[in-house]
């Protein structure tokens, strides 16, 4: 990294502590959630056994399968014998879960067992995401319903080469390898590419479950480094400087976070000063940094402010910070909106796609933790690229998978386990999600202060769903 050119302005350095609100007291933590902000309360069982789901419901806010949907719930739950009404659309009548939350009997089986239900999108053998995911390698590819079907290459249906997939299995045919996806159709191995999701983790800040722990606090830094100049290149660490500009005396590993001691200005860049370890530059770290909650929110309130200049997202619970971490939003040429917002639905695993007119074709299965704010628009994780920390999406919010697991059950409302998907409501209301600032980088034309130009990566990254 090169150093910053001009003097050191100390004069500022009063001024930017005052707008990281270095060294600030946050509030203590509220004592309790702010109405509203409970779980559903599910009625109770009348009889021993359960009602297996032998495939994924949907559950209607009336008994009747017209009414609109709140949510739905994923097969293999078993579900407590609770009282059985009638209702419009289903012969086998329904059951009801909760008040405003019936699901039709069709799909049901008795079971002797007892209830079981478990949170949902669990994780897959890698301990990071639901499953194992790939995309299509350049010039697409074809899918197969049958095994023989595809040694032969006959009876093929095509998939873009800009679609990711889902791995449900291998297989070998005839010393010929295929991957088996979710939807049940197998294609040739040598086609797809598996998708290594990345491991960055943000921090966390106040422990809700144990509030008197001691945490970290904010303003913080993470080190992001430059932008990947091409698939596959190692980012380098984060250049530690004994004063700022000055000589380099050790490294920081990428996506590392650090408390803020100091900062002053020296040229164009910021410079940080990290617990004792030295100083870094604006460039090649991202800050989280205190913020007022938006008006009219309860003290007790859970809320999210994601900072587009920065990249970052800070969870709060009333003034209370509680994780921060780095994400990766709009791009200049689909910036994501900004503005104040309610998670309108959550979803465990959402499929995503372009619409149809776009001019970039694309299909994207399983999304995990899918925070839906405005439209399409959505929170979410993303499994298939590393590079948290700068614009990279087309409109939507990237998280890292740890990430956008514990914001997903960090936010409101609290979905029922067993439960895939749920839409919120006046008696259990989403939570606030604040969007502010440009994002970086907003000229196709323009450079970074790496010098690595802004333009989209050659992998298309998928937008959001625009309904």
């Amino acid at each position: 990294m090169a150093a910053a050119t001009g003097r050191i302005d100390r004069r500022a350095s009063a001024v930017l502590k005052i707008a990281l609100r270095v060294g600030a007291r946050t509030a203590p933590l509220p004592p309790t959630d702010a109405p509203g902000e409970a779980p559903m309360v599910l009625f109770p069982a009348l009889d021993k056994g359960s009602w297996r789901v032998i495939r994924p419901v949907a559950v209607f806010r009336q008994p009747s399968t017209q009414a609109p949907i709140r949510g739905s719930i994923a097969k293999f739950t078993r579900l407590p014998r609770v009282k059985r009404v009638d209702g419009e659309g289903c012969a086998a009548g329904f059951l009801a879960l909760a008040t405003g939350a019936y699901i039709c009997g069709t799909n049901l089986r008795k079971d002797r067992r007892p209830p079981q239900a478990s949170r949902q999108p669990g994780l897959g053998a890698n301990r990071l995401t639901p499953g194992t995911y790939g995309y299509i390698r350049t010039g697409g590819a074809q899918r197969y319903w049958t095994l023989p079907d595809g040694f032969a290459d006959r009876k093929g249906k095509p998939i873009a080469q800009s679609d990711t997939v889902r791995w449900a299995g291998k297989r070998f045919f005839k010393g010929m390898k295929f991957w088996r996806i979710t939807t049940g159709y197998f294609i040739r191995g040598n086609r797809v590419r598996r998708f290594w999701p990345s491991g960055a983790r943000g921090m966390v800040l106040k422990n809700l479950v144990a509030p008197a722990s001691a945490g970290s606090r904010l303003p913080l830094v993470f080190m992001v480094s430059r932008r990947r100049r091409r698939i596959g290149e190692k980012i380098p660490p984060v250049d530690v400087h004994a004063s700022p500009g000055g000589k380099v005396v050790t490294t920081l590993k990428r996506y590392t976070a650090h408390t803020v001691v100091d900062v002053v200005r020296s040229g164009e860049f910021r410079w940080y000063s990290v617990g004792g370890k030295g100083w870094v530059s604006s460039e090649m770290v991202r800050l989280a940094r205190v913020s007022d909650p938006p008006p009219g929110l309860h003290p007790a309130e859970r809320w999210i402010d994601v900072d587009l200049e920065e990249q970052t997202l800070v969870a709060y619970r009333g003034r209370t910070p509680i994780y921060a971490a780095l994400v990766a939003a709009g791009v200049w040429k689909y910036p994501t909106p900004t503005g104040i917002f309610r998670i309108y639905k959550k979803v465990a695993e959402a499929d995503m796609k372009s619409e149809a007119k776009a001019s970039e074709q694309y299909r994207v299965d399983h999304v995990p933790w899918t925070l839906y704010f405005k439209r399409g628009y959505a929170l979410h994780g993303a499994y298939w690229h590393d590079g948290f920390g700068h614009a990279r999406s087309h409109g939507c919010i990237n998280l890292s998978p740890k990430d956008a697991r514990f914001i997903y059950h960090f936010v409101r409302p609290v979905l029922p386990d067993g439960w895939t998907s749920l839409t919120a409501d006046q008696e259990h209301p989403g939570t606030v999600v604040r969007i502010r600032g440009p994002a970086k980088n907003k000229n196709k034309n323009k450079k970074s202060k790496s010098g690595v130009s802004a333009k989209k990566r050659p992998r298309p990254v998928p937008p959001p769903v625009t309904k």
